[in-house]
């Protein structure tokens, strides 16, 4: 920026070529990105909507190769998407799950509205990187080779049972309890909410709801396990209180069982409701979960993090045989098989010809030998 200023102003200005070999992002074509073409920048980047990197990845049923035509370009380039203007209106955030499952290396979000995909955006990021905002890529969606494909197929799932023991300090009706420590606070207080003294307010009969989200690959949540044919592709539930007494302490006793095969790329949202409201939340990522006596520490819906407010679980961690994968797992090995098969059988074409071709050469060359065999044995014979 600095460099760009003082050209504006027409002075000159030294610019080192290592220097501008990373730091330089330069723009280029989707058309560019997609195909990988050569650029004059060291390093390039592509911003795409999220209209059209959802366009591309459901674009493989019609003959190309979509989703991992992404996958193998992120793996060589930056890739940033960025929302559709006429579909958040109200500044909502598009979902980055899909985006960053199909390669790309940063979704702009709208940090003033604490939907859900928000709320999973700042959990994954919080949780793996301790908000500083990198976290490493499967290793699929780093490899340079053509071949390689996320999610690829598990033969194993990560299994996580959260037994959802009770709930308590929730906050009343017209109580609010936000811990205001938090860095986000100093710089955007408004966002945050304001603390309401305790008030003689209705006690909320809490209602719960559980969701997993994921990238890619199979996942589900059930309350029994094993998982049955009807509830293998469920990735939402909703469960009430055992003893519903109130928010101040609630005993649940509901066991929730949630099935991955990208634990590092699933998300568990827990949800406490009051009626239709949402009351308050919590988000985890799967491979985080830890087995023991744990506390969700419950948010508003602001994202702001209550006050003594929390879930008390209790957490197992397990593996469960992938007796699940149906077509759409098999799929993308399917389509690297068949590209080998082509490929294989377009050596052999190749090989066949050039067989051919040379078999006259050969045949003559062995003709050529056994005259000349049969011309030194009626020499030896008349020799003798």
């Amino acid at each position: 920026f600095h460099t760009y200023l003082i050209k504006k102003r027409g002075k000159h200005a030294p610019q080192h070529p290592e220097l501008l070999g990373v730091t330089a992002m330069r723009s280029t074509s989707v058309d560019c990105f997609l195909t990988l073409s050569p650029t004059q920048s060291p390093i390039p980047v592509t911003s795409l909507s999220e209209t059209a990197v959802s366009k591309l990845a459901s674009s493989e049923s019609n003959g190309s190769k979509g989703l991992h035509q992404l996958q193998h370009a992120g793996c060589q380039r930056v890739a940033r998407v960025f929302p559709n203007a006429k579909l958040h209106v109200y500044s909502t955030n598009a979902n980055p799950l899909p985006c960053w499952g199909a390669g790309m290396s940063m979704v702009a979000m709208n940090y003033q509205t604490n939907d859900v995909p928000m709320q999973l955006h700042r959990a994954f990021f919080e949780q793996l990187s301790g908000g500083h905002g990198y976290i490493l890529k499967p290793p699929e969606l780093r490899a340079s080779s053509s071949e390689a494909r996320w999610p690829p197929f598990r033969p194993t799932l990560h299994r996580v049972s959260v037994r959802v023991i009770s709930l308590h300090q929730l906050p009343t009706r017209k109580e609010q309890r936000p811990n205001l420590t938090g860095a986000s606070h100093a710089f955007m207080p408004e966002l945050s909410g304001s603390i309401t003294p305790t008030k003689a307010g209705a006690v909320i009969l809490p209602s719960f709801s559980a969701e997993l989200h994921t990238m890619g690959g199979f996942c589900s949540i059930c309350d029994q396990l094993p998982l049955t044919h009807d509830s293998h592709q469920g990735r939402r539930m909703r469960f009430q209180a055992g003893h519903p007494t109130g928010g101040f302490y609630t005993q649940v006793e509901h066991t929730l069982h949630c099935i991955a095969a990208e634990p590092e790329c699933t998300l568990l949202r827990v949800s406490v409701h009051d009626g239709d409201s949402l009351a308050a939340y919590a988000v985890a990522v799967l491979s985080q979960l830890r087995p023991g006596y744990r506390c969700f520490r419950l948010s508003t819906p602001l994202g702001v993090p209550i006050e003594l407010a929390c879930l008390f679980v209790h957490i197992e961690v397990s593996k469960e045989t992938n007796v699940w994968a149906g077509a759409d797992t098999f799929g993308p090995e399917l389509s690297i098989q068949k590209a080998r098969v082509e490929t294989l059988q377009k050596e052999l074409s190749s090989c066949e010809n050039q067989l051919q071709q040379l078999l006259p050469a050969a045949a003559a060359t062995a003709s050529s030998r056994t005259a000349a065999g049969e011309a030194e044995a009626e020499r030896c014979n008349v020799f003798q």
